[in-house]
């Protein structure tokens, strides 16, 4: 069954706030996880694994 897609109820400048604050913090993984749900939104979002 496919994955369903991930939501993102911010904006784009949102994302890269969340991305400098969680990188002062060091929390790689949380960016990763962000970025997944984040990209996912755009058309090559089949491309992540989400149908």
């Amino acid at each position: 069954e496919p994955v369903a897609l991930p939501y993102w109820p911010f904006s784009s400048n949102d994302f890269w706030s969340y991305v400098e604050y969680f990188r002062t913090l060091g929390a790689y993984d949380r960016i990763d996880e962000m970025a997944r749900a984040f990209f996912a939104q755009f058309p090559f979002g089949s491309l992540l694994g989400y149908h």
